[in-house]
C-alpha cells in the first residue's frame, strides 16, 4: 500500500481571497483541520503546498493554500487530488477500507481470477470500480450486491455476477 492516500479533489475556485472548494472523499472533515502540508497531483504534475485556511461553508469544504491570493492563481489547481500520509487520514471503522486500496485487487468469481481492479471514478453518491478483463474493461458499483469477500491481504475481491463483466 501506499504511503500517500488520496483524501479529496479541488473542485472550483471560491471568493476572491483564493480560497478553494474541495469534494472531499470521506464524510469525515476532521482530519484535514491537523494538516499543514498537502501533496496536489493531476497527471504527470506532482507537487507540496502548505495550507494556509480551511473553512467550512454548508457541506463544503473550503481551503486556502499559501501563495494562491487570487482566484485567478488558484483556479490553475481545478482538479488536482490531494494526497496525504496515510496516517493523517480519516480513520476506518471496522470492516471499512480506502477505495484507493481496492485498486490492484485482483477479481475473482467461484475461484477464478476474471479481472483486475485499476481505478474507480464518483458518481454521485457511488464509486464505480473499473474492472478489466481479457474482453475489455468495465465499471460496476462498489456494492455489497455486486461484489463480497473483500480480503486485502491476499490481494483479492469476489464479484457475485460475472455476467457484469462478460
Amino acid at each position: 500500500m501506499d504511503s500517500k492516500i488520496a483524501t479529496g479533489v479541488i473542485r472550483t475556485s471560491f471568493g476572491l481571497k483564493g480560497f478553494l472548494k474541495l469534494k472531499v472523499y470521506s464524510d469525515d472533515f476532521k482530519h484535514f483541520k491537523n494538516l499543514k502540508e498537502v501533496t496536489l497531483k493531476k497527471g504527470n504534475s506532482s507537487f507540496v503546498v502548505n495550507i494556509e485556511a480551511l473553512e467550512l461553508k454548508g457541506d463544503s469544504l473550503l481551503v486556502k493554500f499559501v501563495g494562491y491570493d487570487s482566484p485567478e492563481k488558484s483556479r490553475n489547481l481545478n482538479g488536482y487530488e490531494i494526497y496525504i500520509n496515510r496516517d493523517e487520514a480519516a480513520a476506518l471503522k471496522e470492516n471499512e477500507c480506502y477505495v484507493s486500496d481496492l485498486i490492484g485487487l485482483n477479481v475473482l468469481h467461484q475461484d477464478k481470477q476474471v479481472g483486475k481492479i485499476s481505478s474507480f471514478v464518483e458518481k454521485g453518491d457511488s464509486i464505480l470500480l473499473e474492472i478489466i478483463t481479457d474482453g475489455g474493461s468495465y465499471f460496476i458499483p462498489y456494492e455489497p450486491r455486486f461484489f463480497e469477500n473483500r480480503n486485502l491481504e491476499k490481494g483479492c475481491i469476489t464479484i457475485k455476477e460475472i455476467e457484469l463483466i462478460s
